[in-house]
């Protein structure tokens, strides 16, 4: 990679952000593009969110990716927002044009794309259960109910943050039905029962030592089971999978939700081949360090 000054700036806004391999795969997608662009990591601490957005107009970064926890807190510092992801109330990427920020939601394109092309499945007409209520899920959500899901519930430890995202959800789909549950096994068995999709959107499974949030008695074989932890098969994965169940992690979401943001940035739709493979190295490299 060579540096000019005629190079662009993008980069990702998160906390902590040291883990994330969006550089590796944002990078590559650049040099598979021929696009004079480098992209970095940048840790932003929430009370300084604000100071972070001014600092990308003043320096002239060309965009960012927005991560946890900024993703729902972004909206109130920017220029403006796309409806999508207004509605959905999480942004994930935010295009600098001419000192003006604006706001997209690229998550839950990115899951269906890899859902579909992974799974070979559609959420039409089916019913699906949601762990997690952040900004991830809120994407997720949104773009599962306008797929046409029958029906949707929505697990997490704290149930009022589910409550808010359902009543978003029953506003804008109010021919969903929409529940919400506890994130834990009992509260989440006769909901499951009923399951055909269910999608885990939470940070369980990022290390090895994490449990499952569903045992893997409860699955069956025509369950699609996904996770987007992209670092690894988590134990929720495992557990589906020793049942018959369909699995997709993480990987495809997130290479479909950075292309979808680097044609925001760009206009060009990058290799998604060459994406993947600088992830897989990428998360080689990260587990080899750790031996």
């Amino acid at each position: 990679m060579r540096i000019s000054g005629r190079t662009r700036t993008y980069g990702i806004l998160g906390y902590p952000v040291g883990h994330s391999l969006s550089p590796v795969m944002q990078n590559a997608a650049f040099a598979q593009l021929k696009f004079d662009a480098a992209y970095l990591p940048f840790e932003v601490r929430p009370e300084d969110l604000r100071a972070a957005l001014d600092g990308v107009r003043a320096l002239g970064i060309a965009g960012v990716n927005v991560t946890i926890p900024h993703k729902e807190a972004v909206l109130a510092y920017l220029d403006d927002v796309d409806p999508e992801a207004a509605a959905i109330g999480a942004v994930n990427t935010v295009v600098n044009r001419d000192g003006r920020l604006i706001g997209y939601n690229t998550d839950g394109a990115g899951f269906l794309a890899a859902l579909k092309s992974e799974a070979r499945f559609t959420p039409k007409k089916r019913n699906v259960l949601i762990l997690g209520a952040g900004g991830a899920a809120r994407g997720i959500a949104h773009t599962v109910a306008s797929a046409g899901a029958a029906s949707l519930v929505i697990a997490n430890r704290t149930v009022s943050h589910a409550d808010l995202m359902a009543q978003g959800l029953s506003h804008h789909f109010p021919y969903l039905k929409v529940r919400t549950c506890d994130l834990n096994p009992a509260a989440m068995e006769p909901h499951l029962a009923s399951a055909h999709l269910v999608i885990q959107t939470t940070s369980l499974g990022m290390k090895p030592t994490d449990p499952s949030p569903l045992p893997a008695k409860l699955f069956r074989k025509d369950h699609v089971v996904c996770d987007i932890v992209y670092t690894q098969e988590t134990p929720l994965l495992k557990a589906a999978r020793s049942r018959g169940a369909k699995v997709s992690g993480g990987l495809g979401m997130l290479i479909h939700q950075g292309a979808a943001a680097v044609f925001l940035w760009t206009g060009r739709r990058p290799n998604l081949n060459a994406m993947k493979q600088a992830l897989v190295a990428g998360i080689r490299a990260k587990s080899a360090r750790k031996r």
